[in-house]
């Protein structure tokens, strides 16, 4: 009820933030609020890509065609713009069916689309570093993991994180790098377990 009253009421936000279905439920619940849209400027679509994988699809479709019926005949077309990660086949389906005007494109309007390529044709980031694997038994695990620490020691530049499969490993790897003076000062130990202020204390990473 209170983004109802916002939406109609003579102070109406300049930006909307939202997930699909609460869209849906401002934009087709019969309370009035629809018409607040009949003058959008720009509609925003994050993460598409997560939305698809996440089936929200038909839910941003319908979030559309609500804004396409909303539309006061005078104002002028909206903008969408889109984020991805990836720019797969069904994101630029879904780019196409959002895309700017009152009315679905055409088949030959489809060349308006314009896409901004931020990455380009550099090589990813995980091609540019050196990785490593080192497959060894859970009972040598730990010697393992002190071993690496030990070779990293020489670089006063280097961080290192430490994951593990439960809380009582952590404390335990945490406990066995402090007694042998591993990881500079003193290492952070991070999981469910702890109390909320010594969670916070990672903030220091």
């Amino acid at each position: 009820h209170g983004d109802v009253a916002a939406l109609r009421g003579s102070l109406c936000p300049g930006i909307l933030v939202g997930t699909p279905g609460r869209l849906n439920d401002l934009l087709s619940g019969g309370h009035g609020a629809a018409s607040a849209f009949g003058r959008v400027a720009c509609l925003v679509l994050d993460e598409a890509d997560q939305l698809l994988a996440l089936g929200f699809r038909r839910p941003v479709e319908a979030v559309v065609a609500s804004l396409r019926r909303a539309a006061h005949p005078a104002a002028p077309p909206w903008q969408t713009l889109l984020f991805s990660a990836t720019l797969r086949g069904d994101v630029r389906s879904l780019a196409a069916a959002a895309r700017r005007g009152c009315a679905p494109p055409t088949a030959a309007e489809d060349d308006d689309l314009l896409v901004a390529d931020a990455i380009g044709a550099e090589a990813p980031t995980n091609a540019a570093v050196e990785q490593a694997v080192t497959v060894s038994p859970p009972a040598a695990l730990a010697a393992e993991l002190v071993r690496t620490l030990l070779a990293l020691r020489s670089d006063p530049a280097a961080k290192v994180i430490v994951y593990a499969g439960a809380a009582r490993l952590v404390s335990f790897l945490a406990a066995l790098c402090r007694r042998m003076g591993l990881g500079g000062s003193a290492p952070l130990e991070l999981h469910a377990r702890l109390p909320h202020a010594e969670r916070a204390s990672a903030d220091r990473l």
